[in-house]
């Protein structure tokens, strides 16, 4: 009984075929990202920290808030709207990042239809509608922050403008970086542009 030849059992044409979906502008989760600048990379290095170091601030504060409560007795009026505007601030930011590293949970459906053209034309479709909506947001905080740059919040006495300004600068990010997914979904290039480690 012949055996295969060795070639044809261990050479590259033996792997079996990747089930990767090949929908336009969907590449495998294992290719590279995009390479970016040094300037890009700044700006993420940024975000990064600064998610980073809201969390900490809010588990801290939260922290020193249950031991003045349950140990002194004492609690403190403004810790819990603190941390309540940071979180608010931690989630939009992070959706952010999410969004630039794919993260958000998404239906596959599509991926391995049989109609590419079809696919491109709703994935257009979806991400158009994602950054009319984000646009909508931003526009509507950007009007929300500057009606109330001088009303107080409760503990803090922090004026209101300035917590809702998370809005108009978040969703204007999201914003952005969806035209940019747009661009490159049409010209066929990876919409993933920034891959987790």
């Amino acid at each position: 009984m012949g055996s295969m030849p060795r070639s044809k059992r261990f050479g590259p044409s033996a792997l079996p075929e990747s089930n990767e979906p090949k929908t336009p502008g969907v590449t495998p989760r294992a290719s590279p990202a995009p390479q970016a600048g040094p300037a890009l990379r700044a700006f993420r290095w940024l975000v990064d920290a600064i998610l980073v170091t809201v969390l900490a601030i809010i588990s801290v504060v939260l922290i020193c808030q249950v031991v003045m409560r349950y140990v002194f007795h004492a609690a403190l009026p403004w810790p819990e709207e603190l941390a309540q505007f940071l979180l608010v601030f931690l989630t939009l930011l992070g959706g952010y990042r999410a969004l630039e590293m794919d993260m958000h949970i998404r239906l596959q459906v599509l991926d391995n239809f049989r109609w590419p053209r079809l696919v491109m034309a709703l994935r257009l479709a979806g991400y158009a509608a994602s950054a009319a909506f984000m646009l909508y947001v931003a526009y509507g905080g950007w009007n929300l922050m500057l009606r109330s740059l001088h009303m107080p919040s409760t503990a803090l006495r922090l004026p209101m403008g300035v917590v809702y300004a998370a809005l108009p600068i978040t969703f204007g990010m999201m914003t952005i970086l969806l035209v940019v997914i747009i661009l490159r979904l049409v010209r066929g290039r990876d919409v993933v542009l920034d891959r987790p480690e």
